[in-house]
């Protein structure tokens, strides 16, 4: 198994379209915009950088149908299960 991880400078228009909360005039703008301000002010201090982190399974098996149906099987498979199907 490995880990690994992604940074990257934050775009601020796909920041703002892809993760804050936008208003709805439905009573709870007001408790997103404190939302907002809570992502903002945490964006800040991890200096405007975006992280992916990717865990990567794999198995040495022969063939390519074998693989992934041995990976599933066995402890915590239901997890590992979603990468298979």
């Amino acid at each position: 198994m490995q880990v690994c991880i992604v940074s990257q400078r934050m775009d601020e228009k796909a920041f703002a379209r892809d993760v804050l909360y936008h208003r709805e005039n439905d009573g709870f703008d007001a408790l997103r915009a404190e939302r907002n301000r809570q992502i903002k002010a945490n964006a800040r201090e991890k200096m405007e950088m975006v992280q992916h982190k990717y865990i990567i399974v794999s198995t040495n098996k022969p063939g390519v149908k074998r693989g992934p149906r041995t990976l599933c099987t066995g402890a915590g498979a239901f997890a590992v299960c979603i990468f298979c199907l």
